[in-house]
């Protein structure tokens, strides 16, 4: 198979692996707290310690990461080093994801069990995630081969998390909850997304076809170790003032957008899935734009400039979703309208980022 025939395959195959990932990661990002505040019944010192646990396991990443990304960096099979990690990490995903939407157990026992979860959850995501990312300079060492790999496994993610955003409130909530109940509805919900993921991920794993490097002398390897990555970020300027910009960036994006999700439209605009999937579908809209024709954008833009634009039109994203709480009469269409605009420049600054890391870090 020659080299343009296994781009155009990897062009179809990498991306498509992302889709029930990204399924699952709104499920557990958009949703859970939402299926924990209306079927669990918890107290506010058990809601309090829900809280901790998620702070705890966002610090926990940040030295889970670089770890599972050394660990995977070390690993050689006849797999290759990153589908034997999607593979383990997709299968666990899966199994405590399931397990936490399915459970009936309340009170301090479910907050026990939500703890155990979230941290089994984080690393076994952090296993896939890295893995499939990580692939983008193995597929090509072309920098335009991966602009349109990276531009098109985003675009695909974004139909999953869309969808996902879609469809979930629609059969959680209102007249079209699934048995009747909310608790019934994450659980099969649930079950559904964790058959979509490993199935969806089967076409990158058996699909994507990689350039292999030659397999390390084991003496090498084993000189690796967590301050290497730290002192390979260290050495390298452009690598961590990249690192420093997408920290800054992603705790601007969890503070601005984190906060509007499903459970604050139902509170404010009522308990029925309709606006929730409106808001999303409205949102994301924009972003797919984005990812199609990124590639051509960025051969007529070059990144500093279309970063800074992108930074502009995010401010005025946010200014519509603030003006929503100033004039109520048209507050959910501003919100909406402003979830848009934020996501469209924020996604590109994510893209434009993630290309960035990728090139800086081969």
């Amino acid at each position: 198979m020659d080299e343009l025939k296994i781009r155009k395959r990897n062009l179809w195959m990498f991306p498509l692996g992302t889709v029930g990932r990204d399924m699952m990661y709104n499920l557990v990002t958009n949703f859970l707290l939402t299926y924990i505040l209306f079927t669990k019944g918890l107290s506010a010192a058990q809601l309090g310690a829900i809280t901790a646990i998620m702070v705890a396991a966002r610090v926990f990443d940040a030295l889970n990461d670089p770890i599972m990304g050394n660990i995977i960096e070390m690993t050689h099979t006849k797999w290759g080093k990153f589908k034997p990690w999607l593979v383990i990490g997709i299968v666990l995903s899966c199994v405590v994801v399931t397990m936490v939407f399915s459970t009936s157990l309340k009170g301090w026992n479910f907050v026990f069990l939500f703890g155990v979860f979230y941290f089994c959850y984080s690393i076994a995501y952090t296993m896939h995630d890295i893995s499939y990312w990580g692939m983008v300079p193995a597929l090509s060492s072309d920098a335009g081969a991966r602009d349109q790999y990276t531009s098109r496994a985003t675009l695909f993610a974004g139909i999953g998390g869309t969808l996902a955003g879609i469809v979930i409130p629609m059969v959680t909530t209102g007249a079209g909850t699934i048995g009747g109940s909310a608790a019934i509805a994450y659980k099969v919900v649930a079950i559904v997304i964790c058959i979509l993921a490993p199935a969806f991920l089967c076409f990158t794993i058996i699909g994507a076809k990689e350039r292999r490097e030659p397999v390390k002398a084991k003496a090498d390897r084993s000189s690796a170790g967590l301050m290497k990555v730290i002192n390979t970020i260290k050495k390298n300027d452009q690598l961590r003032w990249i690192a420093v910009i997408f920290l800054i960036q992603q705790v601007g994006n969890g503070i601005a957008i984190g906060g509007i999700g499903s459970t604050y439209i139902y509170f404010t605009y009522g308990y029925e899935g309709g606006l929730y999937s409106l808001f999303t579908t409205v949102g994301m809209s924009a972003t797919a734009f984005l990812m199609i024709f990124y590639p051509m954008i960025s051969k007529k833009i070059n990144r500093k400039p279309l970063m800074n634009a992108m930074v502009v039109i995010s401010t005025v994203g946010y200014a519509l979703m603030i003006l929503s709480r100033i004039i109520p009469s048209v507050a959910f269409v501003l919100l909406t309208i402003g979830y848009m605009v934020s996501n469209f420049g924020l996604y590109s600054y994510y893209l434009i980022m993630m290309i960035s890391i990728i090139n800086t870090v081969e």
